[in-house]
């Protein structure tokens, strides 16, 4: 596993400059790049690369690491990874019994 800053990508997605960086890191021929959601840059210029497989943090997997040679974290999305899901309440979908039978009796009061 690796983890780095970027993948000396400026300005304007290049495919060539994020190989070369990949190459750097790694000769192993399935790469797992995983990288935080929101770096185009790093998505643009790796999305079609045989070789490598992206993922955003929130969207890693065991599957994908197991069957990958090689991970390779940008340092956002390991952080990102490590700080777990956004914590907070939860939206309750289902309503009682009790509120369906008032939402049912407000509705044909109409």
């Amino acid at each position: 596993m690796h983890v780095v800053t970027g993948f000396g990508v400026d300005g304007t997605p290049s495919t060539r400059t994020a190989l070369a960086t990949l190459a750097k890191l790694s000769g192993r021929k399935h790469v797992l790049v995983v990288t935080e959601r929101g770096d185009d840059l790093t998505i643009k210029s790796l999305r079609n690369v045989e070789q490598v497989h992206l993922l955003v943090a929130d969207q890693l997997n065991t599957y994908d690491v197991l069957v990958s040679d090689d991970v390779v974290f940008t340092q956002g999305a390991l952080d990102a990874f490590l700080a777990g899901p956004v914590k907070g309440r939860s939206a309750k979908a289902v309503a009682t019994s009790t509120e369906a039978d008032e939402t049912a009796a407000e509705e044909a009061a109409k």
